[in-house]
């Protein structure tokens, strides 16, 4: 992806907000245009706020956002067939024209999915096309 700089480094994921959640961490780096990429549902960073990054570097580590031990018949169908394909470990992505701020209700979103027009998401699409 693009180089800029970490400006913060937070919480993606916690059993305290999700039952099935692990704790996982999320790193937004803004790049030189003033986009902010999010990638989420890490288990480490390995960057510091107010370091610069490259293209290409290593910012993380994937984590396992879910605890398929925690998961039962009441969880959301997808989150059940996740952990029944053994896919409890992913990496979420996320562009916006700015930094979003958190709100304490925020469950996770992206421009793919149900759009929460409180946090100004773009189309990565467009951008993942260029760095190929």
């Amino acid at each position: 992806m693009e180089g800029g700089t970490v400006v913060k480094i937070g919480i993606a994921t916690s059993p305290d907000t999700v039952p099935y959640w692990n704790l996982t961490r999320s790193v937004a780096i803004e790049s030189g245009d003033g986009r902010t990429w999010r990638y989420g549902e890490l288990a480490a960073a390995l960057v510091s706020e107010g370091d610069r990054v490259a293209g290409g570097q290593v910012i993380g580590t994937v984590g396992q956002v879910l605890d398929c031990g925690k998961v039962d018949a009441g969880s959301p169908p997808y989150i059940r067939d996740l952990c029944a394909r053994g896919a409890a470990s992913m990496l979420h992505l996320e562009l916006a024209d700015r930094l979003p701020v958190d709100g304490g209700k925020y469950l996770g979103g992206n421009w793919f999915g149900k759009r929460d027009r409180t946090f100004p998401f773009r189309d990565p699409a467009p951008s993942l096309q260029d760095a190929r």
